[in-house]
């Protein structure tokens, strides 16, 4: 039996971890957006409050669009062979 050759292709040079295709990164980066300026945070309970006040808002359904996302991403990324999408 012959095994089959397959061409070889150069494989983009990007990291296997790109926050861009990461869903959770995605989620800290618009609750980022959300913390705004942090104005009125004065100590890690201020902090905290804040993070809760905008996590528990968050619906199933947009935890899903994260996901149903990751295709957009997927082909963004390889459009720009790797680069930061800015999403």
């Amino acid at each position: 039996m012959h095994q089959r050759q397959c061409p070889r292709r150069a494989l983009p040079e990007w990291a296997p971890n790109s926050p861009d295709l990461s869903p959770i990164e995605n989620l800290w980066a618009w609750m980022e957006q959300q913390l705004g300026a942090r104005v009125g945070i004065n100590n890690t309970d201020d902090f905290q409050c804040r993070l809760m006040a905008i996590r528990d808002p968050i619906t199933l359904t947009q935890l899903h669009d994260l996901f149903d996302g990751m295709n957009a991403r997927m082909k963004l990324v390889a459009k720009f062979q790797g680069g930061h999408i800015g999403k």
